[in-house]
């Protein structure tokens, strides 16, 4: 599946390099005279006529005399299209002069701007025969001669369901119109570098942490939502006016972003039952491919692509917030953020959707633009604390490093003597059986044994040998050898069985050991007496569930994140090495150790284990 995916992301790579290379850029040549503000003035009296035109596709010139002109109520889509592809619309321009005269305005799909002199501006690809590309449609600076007087002509082209001009159109300075779309939209182009900006830094990130994929993820969809945006921004045109790039670009982007969403919602919350996350994204990078290959071939437009997409993303939605909600009540911090981000971007996501579907101008509203901010934001405070764990976990690690490096050193020096002292305290309980001090000293000493066994547990490697074995035997052979231990303190203890416990690959001895800790801790946890329920269970996804629940004083909160620490014990004689030994031996058998408390209520620990383990 690997090798598909990257020979998929490969195709798409040659794909975007076909697309960019054969693009060609079919504007007319224009001279731009000197640029001097003008006010701008909204063209109004508009006529249009419609004609039908064989030979060259075009004809030389607007229809001066003659046509069926008709007062035009709407520039956009008038109602007797019926059809037709070729629209003319004229309007009189006013009595005054701009210095650098220039119309602003927002066409589909191919454009020519006549004056009564002839040909001013032509843009799109009007050979006849061949199935007419969409390049995008942004608001379009278009200059005028600097004579320009009278009437003005629009010719219009389009096969797709919008032709005319969105908005109208407004005549004034080139110049003038350069700041005035600057001042709208550069804060667009300047989020769209933040976005691209973010997405550089997560990747930076990632290649130091490259087992955490939600960093590449994230990379992934903050760069694509980067370029997304700045090839939606009008003002993009003003240095790199070449549409057709563009609009494949953010075609592109878009679905990059998407797939980046999918997947860092996989890597951060699990695929789900059936791994329909994984599927999601799958099915996305798969369109993604298939269309744009298509694209290539002139089987589809890009605007028929964006159509079917749409109808994809209001699909996956629900996946993706089913996905986040579940978590979410299961107390994931990270899925509640999530699921907040995801009904903003979602909710604007569908008006933009909404839109377009119900024949409204495709644009990428403010409101989406919000809803991609506050779901970058909130991703952002999401990975901080993934990184501020990720930390946590590395000094955790140093610690580790720490005790393996000093215990090397101390099993070596402490062991031999211990070993003396053991023998003739055993000699002189021979000698004097009845002498209290000799048992505590014993005792004492039995239990600097067990620190140094912990401390060359954790000094090396764990070697396991994994065979097939059941877990209820090994917890009640646990129980047995604590019997005494909780008769004296007055705890008794509880084995549930909870569905068909399978067999499970492990190291037996290693988890008995395990086992050992948390009853052992337990006990301890309840010296006034109490109840210890142990709970095996068969869960989802071929694993077993060991739930170990104490009635103890429990755990304080600022002390329960710092459970597992090297040296770091509630208990008065504890090294705080056991759990951290346990969790080291669960982590080998590929499983999970999750420890939760109340204050005053008891502790619980949950072990889970996977049925099968993959050995290299």
């Amino acid at each position: 599946m690997t090798k598909f995916i990257q020979a998929i992301a490969l195709g798409l790579v040659f794909t975007a390099l076909f697309l960019f290379i054969g693009v060609k850029d079919v504007r007319a040549e224009t001279s731009l005279p000197m640029r001097v503000n003008a006010p701008p003035v909204l063209l109004e009296n508009w006529e249009y006529c419609w004609s039908e035109e064989e030979g060259a596709g075009r004809t030389e010139g607007p229809p001066y005399s003659s046509g069926d002109w008709k007062a035009a109520d709407q520039l956009l889509n008038p109602q007797d299209r019926m059809g037709r592809s070729h629209l003319w619309l004229r309007v009189p321009l006013p009595p005054h002069k701009a210095a650098d005269p220039g119309l602003l305005i927002r066409a589909f799909d191919n454009v020519e701007v006549y004056t009564e002199q002839g040909l001013a501006y032509r843009f799109g690809d009007w050979q006849e025969g061949r199935k007419y590309r969409y390049y995008g449609t942004p608001r379009r600076i278009v200059p005028l001669p600097e004579n320009t007087q009278g009437m003005l002509y629009v010719h219009l082209q389009s096969e797709s369901r919008n032709i005319g001009i969105e908005d109208g159109a407004m005549y004034g300075s080139e110049s003038g119109f350069i700041k005035r779309m600057v001042r709208q939209e550069f804060f667009r182009a300047v989020l769209g570098v933040s976005y691209i900006l973010a997405g550089i830094m997560a990747f930076c990130v990632f290649l130091g942490l490259r087992s955490h994929k939600v960093f590449l993820d994230f990379s992934l969809f903050s760069i694509c939502f980067g370029i997304y945006s700045i090839c939606r921004s009008s003002v993009v045109y003003l240095v790199f006016d070449h549409p057709a790039i563009l609009t494949y670009a953010e075609l592109i982007a878009l679905f990059g972003g998407v797939i980046g969403i999918l997947m860092f919602v996989e890597h951060l919350l699990g695929s789900g039952r059936g791994a329909y996350i994984r599927r999601a994204w799958q099915l996305h990078l798969a369109y993604s491919a298939g269309t744009l290959l298509l694209h290539v071939c002139r089987v589809v437009s890009v605007v028929e692509i964006v159509d079917w997409y749409q109808l994809l993303l209001v699909l996956s939605m629900p996946l993706v917030i089913v996905r986040a909600a579940a978590c979410a009540m299961k107390g994931n911090r990270g899925a509640k953020l999530l699921l907040v981000g995801i009904g903003v971007i979602c909710l604007t996501g569908l008006i933009d959707i909404f839109q377009n579907r119900l024949n409204i101008i495709i644009q990428f509203s403010p409101m989406t633009y919000l809803g991609i901010s506050v779901f970058i934001l909130l991703l952002v405070v999401l990975l901080i604390r993934q990184f501020a764990d990720i930390m946590l976990q590395l000094k955790r690690s140093e610690k580790l490093s720490l005790v393996g490096q000093m215990s090397a050193g101390m099993a070596h020096e402490l062991r031999n003597p211990l070993t003396i002292i053991s023998g003739f305290l055993q000699l002189s309980r021979k000698q004097a059986p009845d002498a209290p001090y000799l048992a505590m000293m014993s005792s004492e000493v039995n239990r600097m044994n067990e620190i140094i066994d912990d401390f060359l547990l954790l000094s090396k490697p764990v070697n396991s040998r994994f065979d097939r074995h059941e877990v209820l035997p090994l917890l009640r052979e646990t129980l047995q050898l604590f019997d005494n231990q909780r008769k004296e303190a007055g705890v008794s203890a509880i084995l549930e069985e909870e569905g068909a416990i399978p067999k499970i690959d492990c190291d037996p001895n290693q988890l008995k050991q395990v086992f050992i800790n948390m009853v052992k801790n337990a006990i301890e946890a309840m010296p006034e007496g109490g109840l210890l329920h142990i709970t095996v269970s068969a869960l989802p996804k071929n694993k077993v569930g060991i739930r170990f629940a104490d009635q103890g004083k429990g755990i304080e909160p600022g002390h329960l994140t710092r459970i597992g620490e090297p040296f770091f014990t509630t208990k008065e004689n504890g090294t705080g090495l056991g759990l951290m030994v346990s969790n080291k031996i669960i982590e080998n058998h590929a499983g999970i150790l999750r420890v939760s408390s109340r204050l005053g209520l008891g502790t619980t620990i949950d072990i889970i284990l996977p049925v099968h383990i993959k050995t290299a």
